[in-house]
């Protein structure tokens, strides 16, 4: 199943929106590296978040949910596209989100893919305030068989960038404002401003 952006109508739940809206930059210093980049996340690291207005979300741990454990992510930048691959235990047919950060010299965009109805969504904007942009060619697959959710979009929708930084995560959207959610790049920890980021992956 290949899902297509549905433009700029509607934007995620209130409880994502929490990400989405207090995204914060984060330095880049790490060293470039080559154009594709695999982690393996460790599993039974899932938590229940809750969000307060200001701090770090209150978390506990969750190791027996397979939806949301991550278990590897894989980014390709080069060919005039970027890839962004995460698998989990156990994909579920709904109530299911992948949220990706992508970092360049000079802007963050949320890339994710939602799947909480009968027609699953995906999303790019800028973590900027100014909101959904206008990505042609951007597209989200689920490969059932490998548990996994891969995401595409050219490159021209960042800019013509020597590099970028991605932090991927799955969660879901509690109907009380919460969040069950795995950080591919942390061991049962989250950020507040949303999945941390990896080293440089350099365009090839």
């Amino acid at each position: 199943m290949t899902i297509s952006p549905r433009g700029r109508r509607g934007r995620p739940s209130a409880a994502v929106g929490v990400l989405l809206t207090v995204a914060l930059l984060l330095t880049a210093t790490s060293p470039a590296a080559a154009e594709q980049q695999r982690t393996r996340d460790d599993r039974r690291d899932v938590v229940h978040a809750v969000f307060r207005n200001t701090g770090a979300p209150t978390t506990e741990p969750r190791p027996r949910n397979h939806a949301q454990d991550v278990v590897s992510i894989a980014v390709r930048y080069g060919g005039g596209r970027v890839r962004l691959a995460l698998t989990v235990r156990d994909l579920p047919l709904r109530d299911f989100w992948v949220f990706w950060r992508v970092r360049t010299a000079t802007a963050t965009w949320s890339v994710g893919y939602i799947h909480e109805s009968r027609r699953p969504e995906a999303f790019f904007e800028r973590t900027d305030g100014e909101g959904r942009q206008d990505c042609a060619g951007l597209r989200a697959r689920r490969v059932d068989d490998a548990e996994r959710v891969v995401m595409t979009f050219p490159r021209r929708c960042i800019g013509p960038r020597e590099w970028i930084r991605t932090g991927g995560s799955a969660f879901r959207a509690l109907n009380n404002g919460t969040l069950l959610v795995d950080d591919a790049r942390l061991d049962g920890n989250i950020l507040r401003q949303g999945p941390a980021f990896g080293p440089r992956i350099a365009y090839n």
